[in-house]
């Protein structure tokens, strides 16, 4: 059983970025106490990290949703059911126009062109470890290897017509240029009309089909005739109507669904951020372990393997400390080059320093000796 004393954290935070002498008494608590605040130590910038994500997706969705006012048909749900009043059948699409990079177009029409599913992945796979493979997974393979050949057709002929890939454009542009392109096949005409449209927001209202399709990746609201679908890159989300809903489709609505949403993937969003970010940081601190570890060795004073990694662990406190700082310049709008690079190097500063500390003193060498 360990009692964690979280009133501790601010002074060994505060010790861990001033003081290596301070870390001759962190590698002698419990190792349990160090996963305990490497767990908080990730926490801090995952949820600001959260916060700024979370910002940006309700402003994107508030002007969204802004965009809809005066554009949407007469739309009323009873029982359960949408209708849509004074449109000749049963379909309506509007769609905003998005500014965005040659460079950025050219990012999207390769992920979403030439992207291996699971099953073609595993396909792909047995092929290169020289494994026989099945009629539907040699299928795959020629399905994957043309999807493979427009989009390199698509990402020549962008490369082509816009030399300079910061100009900005609009799907306004592509469909222009599209419509002037008979040099190009049809499959990579319908690629790079569906990727230029990608940072467009679409409000689809289809009641022939209980899935409405919206292009991949793109932000938008789906209705059928008894759900709405929320699609964004993050995550697509279906909601089914209840049968006895009965109200107008209007500003508000649309407002509390924006909202609803939003409250649904925030614990999502942080729990995943949390986890990837906490795997990645003990990866990173088992390399930090052994850095320490051959430091205290060079000394002829190695130190056990419980307080080599204990060391590690508080000593990733200062380049935490940089992704909080580059977090916060985030917010300003200022972007600092080479974070990677910085941050290894800030924390392999900080083990060194801290493991020298730590093993030069001879008579706390003998303390952790016995």
């Amino acid at each position: 059983m360990i009692s964690f004393k979280f009133n501790e954290i601010p002074s060994t935070i505060t010790g861990s970025l001033t003081n290596f002498a301070f870390y001759r008494e962190l590698i002698l608590r419990p190792i349990k106490e160090s996963f305990i605040y490497l767990a908080i130590l990730v926490l801090i910038p995952v949820l600001l990290f959260t916060g700024i994500q979370v910002y940006e997706l309700n402003d994107l969705m508030t002007r969204i949703t802004d965009s809809l006012k005066g554009n949407l048909p007469p739309l009323r749900i009873e029982n359960g059911e949408i209708i849509m009043d004074g449109v000749e059948g049963d379909t309506f699409r509007f769609e905003t126009e998005n500014e965005f990079t040659v460079s950025d177009w050219i990012i999207i029409t390769d992920y979403f062109g030439s992207r291996p599913d699971r099953e073609t992945s595993l396909a792909i796979r047995k092929k290169k470890d020289g494994k026989p493979l099945s009629a539907e997974e040699e299928e795959l393979l020629a399905e994957f290897d043309l999807a493979t050949n427009i989009t390199e057709e698509a990402k020549d002929w962008i490369n082509t017509k816009f030399p300079d890939q910061e100009i900005i454009i609009t799907s306004a542009d592509v469909d222009e240029l599209l419509a002037a392109a008979p040099d190009l096949s049809p499959d990579a005409a319908q690629l790079l009309k569906e990727t230029g449209h990608f940072n467009n927001f679409v409000f689809l209202v289809d009641l022939t089909t209980e899935d409405p399709q919206l292009p991949p990746g793109i932000m938008g609201f789906a209705l059928s005739k008894n759900s709405y679908t929320i699609n964004t890159p993050l995550m697509p989300k279906k909601i089914e109507f209840e049968k006895d809903l009965s109200t107008v489709i209007n500003d508000d609505i649309l407002t509390s669904w924006r909202k609803s949403f939003i409250f649904q993937v925030v614990p999502i969003i942080a729990l995943f951020i949390f986890l990837i970010s906490y795997v990645i940081i003990l990866l990173i601190i088992l390399g930090g372990s052994a850095l320490a570890g051959l430091t205290a060795s060079f000394l002829k004073k190695p130190l056990p393997f419980k307080q080599v990694f204990s060391l590690a662990v508080y000593a990733i406190t200062p380049s935490i400390a940089f992704v909080l700082l580059t977090l916060v310049l985030m917010l300003l709008k200022i972007s600092i080059g080479y974070t990677m690079i910085i941050f290894l190097a800030l924390y392999a500063v900080y083990v060194i320093a801290a493991a020298r500390k730590c093993a030069s003193d001879s008579a706390f060498s003998a303390i952790v000796e016995k």
